[in-house]
């Protein structure tokens, strides 16, 4: 019995042993397989990544193929229209800039709509006053729908005027969508109705017209990128199935649901909820309600030469060789322009007469080197470093448009655009920088203290270079941080530059041109441009308030004569 019972716990120790090692082989196995599946799946990862990225990179480059012929179709129908012809054919060439500015329109959703399906679009909330904001929005479509003959309302609750944290810019953009498409579908002495409730944890708006009304099966399929609604909808009203689609987009990424609930003959209501989340109210003054904009029309730009004088020099940078004829063909009537297809011909040329050009006018994506680069290159040039510099440009993301800022770029211009917009960018660019020399001719100004006079008289011109930039972008910084205070005095920026104000008028003179008055407006138009173009408001009052002017009507007279366009015309 002992030696059965050896055998057998032997036999049983050898088959433990068999089935440890089985186990660890079949443990090795499966880490193997995990590995593998893991490294897979890593890989797929990044073939996304870069599949993103290369969708992201198509759709500018698409964005920027659509403008530019765009930008030619308008500025040709404009200088059309400038020299007179019959009335209907004035109506056809205006019928014409129309059509570009809705292809325009269109190019800009389809292109949000992509980038919002890979996730490249953010949501930034801000606090904003509920009813005061449903009020503003349904009051842009008040016109419209009177010109139709709709009975157009909307209704409040008043316990619901208080202040909540909003995607203010995407819930704008839907709840302009539906009530636009339920003007479009509603006919002439129809009824229209946008009604709110804050109900719970929960925002409710609900836009009802009594047009045609959606079938049944279409119900859901409208939402869907590019669907267009069959015979349940007016034939006469067509769309391009966008609007909806960016609408649901929108609404997913602030954690809301929009819907439609519609019978044929019955009319339509779309539906959108999403949480609420209360605000303070003082978090939110900068949205007071903005003064109506009556500022009469003001003459924005001048010949900026008189007979016999030379003309300005300009670069004009453009890859493509009819809008590069065209900009040559508009602006050679005040100034003597240069030609270059890429950043490395441009460079070439300023390099070789560095004070004839007095503004570059560049696009950013071009073959070789592109505009970054070339204003790079420009601004740490010691000869070139202060030369005005102006983007003209398809591109529209904030990212895009920072970086031109951050790179010192000192205009932008978003195609298409008008060629009013463009000279006078030009003209108010050259006119101060020649205040700037004509000051440096007459006086030197004070240095800051004489340690720094000391260091600046043993330095190299480079460094001296070096140091007004770094002195600028210093003054620069601190205008930006208060810009929103109208009372902002030149004394308050002295104080934090730790100079005397006389000291700092004359740097200011120097290095601008301008009067401290003029270069505290400057750079708050400067900055309510750059909010335009970044969509941050809504309102002209409201980026008037941001950036210091208390008066809006004031504001908008300003911004117009500084860049020859009403602020309005940017949104």
């Amino acid at each position: 019995w002992l030696i059965a019972g050896l055998a057998l716990s032997t036999i049983a120790a050898l088959i433990w042993l068999w089935r440890l090692r089985a186990f660890r082989i079949r443990n090795k196995e499966l880490q193997r397989a995990i590995d593998e599946q893991t490294f897979d799946l890593q890989e797929k990862t990044k073939k996304l990544e870069k599949l993103d990225a290369a969708k992201s990179e198509l759709f500018s480059n698409i964005s920027h193929e659509l403008r530019t012929p765009l930008t030619l179709i308008h500025l040709e129908a404009e200088r059309i229209l400038k020299g007179g012809m019959p009335n209907k054919l004035e109506q056809q060439t205006g019928a014409i800039q129309q059509q570009v500015k809705r292809m325009t329109a269109l190019l800009d959703d389809i292109l949000q709509l992509n980038k919002a399906k890979m996730g490249l679009v953010r949501a930034e909330y801000k606090p904003v006053e509920w009813n005061q904001f449903l009020q503003r929005t349904f009051g842009m479509f008040s016109s419209l729908a009177e010109k139709k003959g709709i009975d157009y309302k909307l209704k409040i609750l008043q316990q619901d005027a208080q202040y909540l944290q909003l995607e203010k810019g995407k819930l704008e953009h839907i709840l302009q969508n539906l009530i636009s498409n339920a003007i479009k579908f509603t006919p002439a002495g129809g009824r229209i109705l946008v009604r709110s409730t804050l109900k719970g944890s929960e925002v409710e708006v609900v836009v009802s017209d009594t047009g045609p009304g959606i079938a049944a099966d279409e119900q859901e399929m409208i939402f869907e990128r590019y669907y267009q609604a069959g015979t349940s909808r007016d034939p006469s009203a067509p769309g391009y199935g966008i609007g909806l689609a960016l609408c649901r987009e929108y609404a997913h990424l602030i954690d809301g649901h929009i819907w439609v609930e519609s019978e044929l003959g019955k009319g339509a209501s779309f539906f959108l909820t999403f949480p609420m989340v209360a605000a303070e109210k003082m978090e939110a003054k900068i949205h007071a309600p903005s003064r109506p904009n009556t500022a009469a029309p003001v003459r924005t730009f001048d010949k900026v030469l008189t007979t016999g004088e030379p003309k300005p020099g300009i670069l004009v940078v453009e890859d493509n060789p009819a809008l590069l004829q065209l900009l040559n063909e508009i602006l050679s009537e005040e100034y003597e322009v240069g030609l270059a297809t890429n950043g490395e011909e441009a460079l070439q040329l300023l390099k070789a007469s560095p004070e004839h050009f007095k503004v570059v006018i560049s696009d950013i994506m071009m073959p070789v080197v592109d505009g970054y680069s070339l204003l790079n290159s420009v601004r740490s040039h010691p000869k070139l470093g202060f030369t005005p510099f102006i983007f003209i440009s398809a591109l529209k993301s904030t990212e895009e448009l920072l970086k031109a800022y951050r790179l010192g770029v000192d205009g932008f211009i978003r195609k298409p655009f008008e060629s009013i917009e463009l000279k006078t960018r030009v003209r108010n660019l050259i006119k101060n920088q020649e205040l700037r020399h004509s000051h440096l001719k007459g006086a030197e100004p004070a240095p800051l203290d004489t340690a720094v006079a000391a260091e600046e008289a043993s330095e190299e011109n480079a460094e001296s270079e070096s140091y007004d930039e770094a002195w600028l972008n210093d003054l620069e910084a601190i205008v930006r941080k208060h810009l929103s205070r109208e009372d902002l005095k030149i004394g308050d920026i002295a104080y934090q530059l730790h100079i005397s104000e006389r000291t700092l008028r004359n740097y200011i003179k120097a290095y601008t041109g301008l009067t401290p008055t003029g270069y505290l407006q400057k750079a708050r138009l400067d900055q309510a441009h750059l909010l335009l173009l970044k969509r941050k408001y809504k309102t002209v009052g409201e980026v008037a308030y941001a950036v210091g002017f208390k008066d809006a009507q004031y504001f908008s007279k300003l911004f117009k004569k500084e860049f020859g366009r009403s602020p309005s015309d940017l949104y």
